[in-house]
């Protein structure tokens, strides 16, 4: 004995996209406009986008930890990595769309961006500066550079 239900079975694979759901309804507004194609995958833009602002974050980071004692990524939620998804979502978005349907970030864009600024987030604190920077230092450091550690003499050019 089976039981009749209301709703039919659907593959994952035949819904529509959330892209293309909207641009249906966007047509759907005004009957005379031309179909919207919607960009889907990453543009190679992203990748420089990502690094410079990967650098950005690991210089404010270098900076705030060494003048203030501040530790902007050193959390389990990167307050820099969450500032900068909001400021491309809010801000930059909306401003790319004024220009040109075609240019705002789309999420699979905002996502690898928003991964590399959480990576590098973790990499800035803990993995450069709290080990790299004090290490490049020490030789010359007299208080470290001690006659019984011949750092002078075996170390050092």
């Amino acid at each position: 004995m089976s039981i009749q239900t209301g709703y039919e079975r659907v593959l994952v694979t035949d819904l529509p996209s959330t892209e293309t759901v909207a641009a249906q309804a966007e047509n759907a507004a005004s009957p005379t406009a031309a179909p919207v194609k919607v960009r889907s995958g990453i543009r190679l833009l992203v990748l420089p986008v990502s690094l410079l602002l990967c650098l950005a974050q690991t210089w404010v980071t270098i900076i705030a930890e060494n003048t203030r004692s501040i530790s902007p990524t050193s959390t389990l939620i990167s307050v820099l990595s969450f500032a900068v998804l909001f400021a491309l979502v809010l801000v930059v978005n909306p401003l790319l769309r004024l220009l040109s349907k075609s240019l705002p970030l789309n999420r699979a864009e905002l996502s690898s961006i928003f991964a590399a600024l959480v990576v590098t987030a973790g990499v800035s604190t803990f993995g450069l500066t709290a080990q790299l920077v004090p290490m490049i230092a020490a030789p010359w450091n007299p208080d470290w550079n001690t006659p019984q550690r011949g750092w002078k003499t075996s170390l050092l050019p």
